[in-house]
């Protein structure tokens, strides 16, 4: 199963190469420090510029002037009113400036009805925009119909006309009647770099171990060279210069992308690019562009296979094993009802086991979403739903249960846990056991009746003894996972344990064509 997702966002690096002089996302108290809402000539009171989570070109928050909505008093639709307000930056020292300049990104709403719109700076302002000498830097609407909320980066505008000036600031100025919003984002004012970095970057294509990355050139760049890095968030990297696998990868503008492949499914990822224009002038990094790959076990052929325990008293004691639904899409099979409710299965991930016992407890814990889990018998594509589990859900740190009853043991059965939700989860991981009180049958238990295994916990070495010739000893971690095997061929046997982690593990011993598995703890 394929997941597209695609991010068009940027979120400039912290790290940037030269002078900078302004650098604000929005993303704090509005209005940021230092920053002012002035009203201009002709300006009705009562329609400040906000912040907001509407739309935002990285990170939630961008600035924004809304003069239909929010409004702190009323306006008639026959009679709109005039506004004309500016958002001033904090005072630039440019005194030393060389080659300062300006980006910015910026989006409107109701493009078909423009507005008024521009961007100047000043270098007398003192608080009263209509009194203040305005350069204009962009006054270009720049959206046409159907641009509705489409982000675009401004720039990179020359400002050195400020140069030799100690109080330089910026207004970005609206002026209309019921026209369209204007939303500003990641104002930077900095030296001019020798080397631009890229701006949009794109994710798409995620799976379980691969994503495709793409980007696009940065303004006035001419490299045709970047280099790109993966950060393993889930593993712990944080610095792209320090962590992760620096690439260099070769194109030209219209094919800047790189496919990042050998990842791990479930864990959470952070992409970087930076240009490359040669002789070592590299750019400051663009990023993170962040993901989730999809989980492994994504669809019913792909189930993620446990062991279910036994002698286990309650769930308390139980193995726990960690999952996630983040990432994850919709394997195809629409989610069934359960508790009168059937949800959107829109997220699926799937587990599977070999019933020891005829009652059989699913657990599914430490759950930040509304869960729901589904049991099933038979085999991927012809699946008969036979239990689930769908309680109301606390807020967070859920737990879903499944007490399946009536199970044969052999066969093998089928999990799956989705949120209820259509909304994609901010954290899907979870924690999955599989376990039950009972202990084998008595049956099982008569067939290798002269079978010893001990001692039990073991250390280093696990001794097995029977009345007949061993034919096979197998050990598998509580993932499944077959982690050593011998094939004795006598009565006794010997398995070194010694270079396994401590932990359960199920011991899988044949005799005369006959298969018990044992479970044990490693000291």
């Amino acid at each position: 199963m394929k997941k597209i997702t695609l991010l068009t966002l940027l979120m400039w690096s912290s790290l940037f190469y030269g002078q900078e002089y302004l650098n604000e996302d929005f993303e704090g108290s509005f209005l940021p420090a230092s920053w002012a809402d002035v009203a201009g000539t002709g300006d009705v009171a009562g329609y400040p510029w906000a912040a907001t989570t509407n739309a935002a070109n990285s990170g939630t928050k961008s600035a924004f002037y809304n003069e239909l909505f929010n409004l702190s008093h009323g306006e008639n639709a026959g009679s709109p009113d005039a506004k004309n307000k500016w958002l001033v930056t904090p005072a630039m020292n440019f005194t030393s400036a060389t080659n300062p300049e300006l980006t910015y990104y910026e989006t409107v709403r109701f493009p078909d009805f423009p507005a008024t719109t521009g961007v100047y700076y000043s270098t007398d302002y003192a608080g009263d925009a209509n009194t203040a000498t305005w350069i204009a830097v962009n006054t270009t609407f720049g959206f046409t119909s159907g641009e509705d909320l489409v982000w675009k980066i401004r720039g990179a505008f020359d400002l050195s006309g400020a140069n030799g000036n100690s109080s330089v600031v910026l207004g970005f100025n609206y002026q209309g009647t019921s026209d369209s919003e204007w939303f500003i984002d990641d104002v930077l004012v900095r030296e001019a770099p020798t080397c631009v970095e890229p701006s949009f970057g794109s994710i798409s294509n995620v799976m379980a171990t691969s994503v495709d990355f793409s980007w696009t050139t940065g303004p006035g760049g001419t490299e045709t060279q970047w280099d790109v890095n993966l950060l393993d968030i889930t593993g712990g990297d944080t610095d792209p210069d320090a962590d992760g696998t620096i690439t260099n990868t070769p194109g030209v503008p219209s094919a800047n992308q790189f496919t990042f492949t050998s990842l791990t499914p479930g864990n959470s990822y952070a992409a970087y690019v930076r240009a490359d224009c040669g002789g070592g002038d590299k750019s400051a990094w663009t990023g993170p562009f962040a993901f989730d790959t999809s989980s492994s076990n994504d669809d019913c052929s792909g189930a993620e296979v446990f062991t279910q325990e036994i002698e286990i008293a309650t769930s308390a004691s139980a193995t726990a094993h960690n999952g996630t639904i983040s990432g994850a899409t919709n394997s195809g099979l629409a989610a069934e009802m359960c508790n009168g409710s059937a949800g959107t299965a829109n997220d699926d991930v799937w587990f599977e086991f070999e019933a020891r016992t005829d009652a059989v407890n699913i657990t599914f814990e430490s759950m930040d979403f509304d869960g729901v889990a589904m049991l099933y018998s038979g085999t991927c594509g012809s699946l008969t739903l036979i239990d689930c589990a769908d309680d109301t859900f606390s807020g967070s740190n859920d737990t879903e249960e499944i007490n399946a009853s009536g199970l044969t043991a052999g066969d093998t059965y089928y999990v799956r846990v989705f949120s209820w939700d259509a909304t994609p989860v901010a954290d899907g991981s979870f924690t999955v056991k599989v376990w039950s009180s009972e202990s084998l049958s008595i049956e099982d238990n008569n067939d290798l009746v002269e079978f010893k295994l001990y001692p039990n916990p073991v250390q280093d070495k696990l001794n097995l003894r029977a009345q007949d010739s061993i034919e096979n000893v197998s050990v598998y971690n509580m993932l499944g996972q077959e982690v050593l095997r011998q094939t004795p061929n006598r009565n006794a046997s010997e398995v070194d344990m010694s270079a396994l982690q401590t932990g359960s593990y199920f011991v899988k011993v044949t005799i005369n064509g006959v298969t018990e598995t044992k479970q044990i703890i490693k000291r």
